[in-house]
């Protein structure tokens, strides 16, 4: 210290910038800067961070940081922020403690002194604290976060919180609120109050926020904007001892708005499509208002390019004729009735690039007037000019094939169909920078084509290519909207099917055991006349013999009676036993039968039943039945089940209309004829009634559909006809019918016998 040396260090040593606080403890020496504390490497003279103190948070003056060493070689320090201690471990390590100081971590330390019995003394700026570390535990104490109120549009209150999660009133919350109620606020705390101001949270949204967010002493979330769903908000706290909460949890559903239902999504989808097919027309016209610009130009000029002008003007026509076209064949037949008038186009056509087949494709293509058959060029073939203009993007200009065909392709190539020309212009069919084919004039004369002709074919496949895209897209739009409606129409269909086998089902189970008890008795009744008979028998000489023959008339009436219940009674039970199978969806055993026989048995069930109902009922019927028709492989309870339907519909609309008529002189009538041809049969079946209004001829054959007042009719008969002929004898059944006139149905059955 007699003769000290001097050394002077700074930035050029590693050293920030700034003030320095230097302290000598336990063998070392430590360098509080305004980036932290640092070492000093005495051999290269140089100042690094000190990787001992990289746990700790520096405050804003880490310079002016405070630390001391107690009699157990603990450090105790405070940079500013938070106060901590490094516990000198018996391997003479260090381990970094933060947590045992932490309740007093918002006070400022401006001192720090330990005693030797390992007391510590922290001076603030008001207070002295006194920390006896074996007498302190940290906090671990659980304890719940708690959702304290949830608030919708600002601050409609739609839940409140109160005491915790298992103390909770369950006062009214509305956990289902409509889409208008999307923004939401979650108020929260934690129920733990050792320093509260110190408490840390995290939240999450399920259903919107991906993972949990980050710890902060915000106490407040707000969501806005939230999209419809089912949603689950959770609130997590942190006190100063690190330790976790429990989580309070608030679950809400969010409802869609009538815009956001699936359907609301198809009408999107049809807007979406008529606002194409919009701009599509809108583009058009706006290309027609460019030629009619054009057109007022051209009448401006010189009486030398008055030809030209005409030529555009006609050219305008032919582009509004060729884009009001939706059909391919169309547009190349205008195309080519119209550009023979402005140009030589003895050889006219229009290739279209189909990418999954890698060819240019030429439907229609027309030479000399005549269609040549549709054709095809790979796009491999590089020695064809169309290949060229496409791949290229390019117009192809020859006058002389046989001199001009070296500047697109190596070799000349014969024509896939008709003859070689002299003279060719190909011009690519572009539509918003996208190449969808190319178009054609050739002539057999050479030097048929000028810049004016090609100009001529550009306009001309312009107007081509809007058309052609609009085709597209028409097609593309009338092919997902009959999709659309066919996807809904089996949807409607299969769930009144299911509908109408469970009804089926249940009806035929309640006929059955009442039809069984009357095919029963009907049965004991025709085996007790043959008793009574026995006994009459036995018993004759003791009766007079006008009683007998009374008795036997009356016998032999009941014994008819009771073969006619018991024969209708087993029809009814086999119609009932056919339509549980039906609703189980299978059909009865096929058989060869005769189905002339089986109308005139339906027409008579049909005529009687009408007369059971209404004794006034009365209709003329006329058959016309084809004798060749024999018999055909079919479920005879299931067909007759079709013409006892349509024959009864029949009757009942041809006598209610007799009825209603102010027609005295209208007689009812029922036609019913059959036909048989090569492939098939066909039964009509035709009455002179009001026939059906256009307005329900769609609905005709849906189940439960009945244009029959209440309690007449259920609906089921035209579907379940409809459901047997097509679906299960693989048939046809249509109708033709005139209001006010009649009504027909054809049906029409495969000729299998």
């Amino acid at each position: 210290l007699l003769d000290p040396t001097i050394e002077k260090f700074g930035a050029d040593h590693g050293l920030p910038v700034g003030g320095v606080t230097a302290y000598r403890m336990g063998g070392r020496i430590f360098f509080f800067t305004k980036k932290g504390v640092y070492q000093f490497d005495p051999l290269q003279k140089k100042f690094s961070p000190d990787p001992f103190f990289d746990g700790m948070e520096l405050g804003p003056n880490p310079d002016e940081g405070i630390m001391t060493v107690d009699t157990e070689g603990n450090y105790w320090v405070n940079m500013g922020k938070e106060s901590a201690v490094y516990k000198k471990l018996p391997n003479g390590d260090y381990r970094l403690e933060k947590d045992q100081l932490a309740r007093f971590a918002d006070e400022v330390i401006n001192a720090i002194f330990t005693e030797p019995d390992g007391v510590v003394w922290f001076g603030t700026a008001n207070n002295v604290i006194r920390f006896a570390p074996d007498q302190h535990q940290t906090e671990q104490v659980d304890f719940p976060a708690i959702i304290r109120r949830v608030a919708v549009a600002g601050d409609s209150v739609i839940y409140y919180g109160a005491g915790t999660p298992d103390s909770r009133s369950k006062e009214p919350s509305q956990n289902s609120f409509s889409y208008r109620y999307n923004e939401l606020r979650f108020d929260f705390s934690a129920a733990s109050y050792l320093n509260p101001r110190a408490n840390e949270f995290r939240t999450q949204l399920e259903g919107f926020d991906d993972d949990w967010s980050p710890w902060s002493k915000d106490t407040r979330r707000y969501y806005t904007n939230l999209p419809p769903g089912k949603y689950r908000f959770r609130a997590q706290a942190r006190n100063i001892f690190q330790h976790v909460s429990s989580e309070d949890v608030y679950s809400f559903t969010i409802t869609p708005p009538l815009y956001g239902t699936w359907w609301a999504w198809c009408l999107y989808f049809l807007g979406a499509a008529g606002l194409i097919f919009g701009l599509v027309r809108l583009r058009t016209r706006q290309l027609q208002e460019r030629s009619r610009l054009l057109e007022q130009t051209v009448q401006e000029r010189t009486a030398e390019i008055q030809e030209q002008k005409n030529n555009v003007e006609r050219l305008s026509v032919i582009g509004r004729n060729i884009t009001d076209n939706l059909s391919i064949k169309d547009i190349i037949n205008t195309a080519y009735e119209n550009v023979n008038a402005l140009m030589d186009a003895t050889v006219f056509g229009i290739g279209l690039f189909d990418p999954e087949k890698e060819v240019m494709v030429f439907p229609g293509t027309k030479e000399k007037n005549q269609t040549l058959p549709e054709f095809a060029v790979p796009l491999t073939d590089e020695n064809r000019l169309a290949v060229w203009c496409f791949v290229n993007r390019k117009d192809v200009v020859i006058n002389d094939y046989g001199r001009d065909f070296s500047k697109y392709i190596k070799q000349i190539q014969p024509a896939l169909e008709g003859e070689n020309p002299e003279s060719i212009l190909y011009v690519p069919l572009q539509h918003k920078e996208k190449t969808i084919g190319v178009i054609t004039a050739q002539s057999f004369q050479k030097n048929a084509y000028t810049d004016y002709h090609l100009n001529i074919l550009r306009n001309l496949a312009t107007y081509t290519a809007i058309a052609l895209e609009n085709a597209h897209a028409y097609r593309r739009v009338h092919q997902l909207l009959q999709d659309l409606k066919g996807t809904q129409e089996k949807l409607v269909t299969q769930s009144k099917l299911a509908a109408l086998g469970a009804l089926t089902a249940g009806i035929a189970h309640e006929i059955k055991n009442p039809l069984n008890f009357v095919n029963n008795f009907a049965e004991l009744t025709t085996e007790l006349v043959a008793d009574l008979r026995e006994e009459i028998d036995k018993n004759r000489d003791k009766l007079e013999s006008a009683d007998v023959s009374i008795i036997e008339e009356l016998l032999d009436t009941m014994q008819q009676n009771t073969g006619k219940i018991n024969e209708h009674g087993k029809r009814a039970d086999s119609i009932v036993k056919s339509m549980l199978q039906h609703s189980r969806g299978k059909s009865g055993e096929r058989q060869l039968t005769d189905i002339n026989a089986m109308l005139e048995e339906d027409i008579n069930l049909a005529y009687h039943g009408m007369r059971a109902q209404d004794n006034s009922f009365n209709i003329k019927i006329e058959t016309d039945l084809d004798a060749n028709i024999g018999k055909l492989d079919v479920v005879p309870q299931d067909i007759s089940r079709v013409f006892l339907n349509i024959i009864s519909n029949a009757c009942y609309e041809a006598f209610r209309k007799k009825i209603t008529s102010s027609d005295d002189g209208f007689s009812p009538l029922l036609r019913v004829t059959s036909r048989n041809y090569a492939d098939k049969i066909d039964i009509r079946i035709r009455d002179n009634g009001n026939g059906i209004p256009a307005a329900i001829r769609d609905q005709l054959f849906t189940p439960f559909f009945t244009t029959k007042p209440a309690g007449q009719g259920t609906g089921l008969g035209l579907s379940i006809s409809y459901d047997i002929i097509v679906h299960g004898h693989n048939g046809q059944i249509k109708f033709e019918t005139e209001e006010g006139q009649f009504t027909e149905f054809i049906i029409s059955l495969p000729n299998k016998k």
